[in-house]
């Protein structure tokens, strides 16, 4: 009730202003601790530092069901993977595990708490080939607004409270700095539509893609649709599964309308393709948390 008063009573930036003391306030007063638990088969410790990340990550997990398809062909030791909307690093040091230490993982998250996280796990567990960086993934390099809150998006708003300005980067931007990924894990909340209008030289390329496509829940918002999220993986050049939250993974043979809801993508090239221009700068890449201008990534000794 006095949530739905102040909704009405109180201008748009008052309630932002409100709502950014609230979640400062919620990360000051948490008690910060350590736990340890198996995630897909893999025991883990984990730094929480939220009640947003208690809940999520607090328990063990089953194995993630889209492993089973990428893992013999694409994850794999020495493969390079991109973890876009890393969070506070969980799925990346999953996926880290698979590639191993000849490998790489690139973990971006725009939100700077979850980024100190992420890169805090990362050390706890020894995976210095897992490389968090601070960014939002965009169509276009430069900077976005990124919202404060614990599983915040790029905020395309005025701004006027509730955003911080981060640096921005684009999926081929990324692979020019740390050569082309074998599987893209796209978590982005809403803006995967945009993230992919930034990835032409990745797609041509052929990687694997595993993508959470937030239809209904900001997608549209952002300007994208489901429609657009499948044009960029042709049948004739991916096999596409899809499932809902709660369902199993099924073809889509695109004859029909996209999925409605939110629903998980996973297209899987059906043949390698050539070399690109954007290939490998050689190398691992040193870890940036909080990077200013680009390049967002060095190479390592550089």
């Amino acid at each position: 009730m006095i949530k739905q008063i102040a909704r009405r009573i109180l201008p748009p930036r008052m309630r932002s202003q409100i709502r950014d003391l609230r979640i400062e306030w919620l990360k000051r007063t948490y008690k910060v601790r350590e736990c340890a638990h198996v995630y897909a088969g893999i025991p883990l410790r984990l730094r929480l530092v939220d009640a947003l990340g208690e809940s999520w990550y607090d328990h063990d997990w089953p194995e993630l069901v889209e492993f089973p398809s990428v893992h013999r062909k694409r994850l794999r030791p020495g493969g390079v993977v991109f973890d876009l909307g890393a969070h506070q690093g969980m799925v990346a040091m999953i996926l880290g595990t698979a590639v191993g230490p000849t490998g790489q993982v690139i973990a971006v998250e725009g939100s700077a708490h979850n980024a100190r996280a992420a890169a805090a796990n990362v050390r706890l567990n020894g995976m210095d080939w897992v490389q968090v960086v601070n960014a939002a993934v965009a169509d276009r390099t430069g900077t976005a607004l990124f919202g404060r809150g614990f599983n915040g998006s790029v905020d395309e708003t005025s701004g006027e409270g509730g955003s911080d300005r981060v640096p921005a980067t684009t999926v081929d931007a990324l692979a020019g700095e740390c050569g082309m990924p074998d599987l893209v894990f796209l978590d982005v909340e809403g803006y995967e539509a945009k993230a992919l209008r930034g990835a032409a030289q990745v797609l041509r390329s052929a990687a694997d893609w595993m993508i959470e496509v937030h239809a209904g829940f900001g997608l549209e918002a952002a300007g994208g649709s489901a429609a657009e999220v499948f044009e960029h993986f042709p049948a004739a050049r991916y096999r596409r599964l899809v499932r809902s939250y709660s369902g199993e993974y099924r073809q889509f043979e695109g004859t029909g309308p996209p999925p409605e809801g939110a629903f998980h993508l996973l297209a899987l090239a059906r043949a390698r393709a050539g070399a690109t221009a954007a290939a490998s700068s050689g190398g691992r890449v040193d870890q940036q948390v909080a990077p200013s201008d680009p390049p967002l990534l060095r190479t390592r000794g550089a």
